[in-house]
């Protein structure tokens, strides 16, 4: 989630209805927390090929190169399209598939730096 978060750093999440787009979110999946970006949201037609995430025919600007693939679909109702900012790594809805909005546990808005030095 670099920029936004850096390594070390406390996240605060608030508990919000539902997510929207862009929105940086902490999730469970298998019983394990995991934070990722909301590229899609509900009625939205997402899919991933050759390297690029596209969202409702629109190719999505990425930092990093798209890993994986996923056939172009409409996100259901009640759920959202999870990726790492980290494109490669697939712990997210490349793998486990859309996030129903009740395994959003919230809504990233800040975070406090742990210690270390700033350059």
């Amino acid at each position: 989630m670099y920029p936004t978060i850096s390594d070390g750093e406390i996240c605060l999440f608030f508990r919000l209805d539902t997510p929207e787009r862009e929105d940086i979110v902490s999730y469970i999946y298998n019983q394990k927390l995991y934070m990722g970006r909301v590229v899609a949201i509900a009625g939205d037609k997402v899919s991933v090929d050759h390297g690029k995430l596209y969202v409702n025919g629109y190719e999505k600007e990425s930092f990093y190169e798209v890993s994986g693939q996923v056939a172009e679909h409409i996100v259901g109702i009640q759920s959202v399209f999870i990726m790492n900012d980290y494109r490669t790594d697939q712990n997210d809805s490349r793998k486990f598939g859309e996030m129903p909005i009740d395994h959003i546990e919230g809504v990233y808005f800040a975070s406090v730096r742990t210690g270390g030095h700033s350059a």
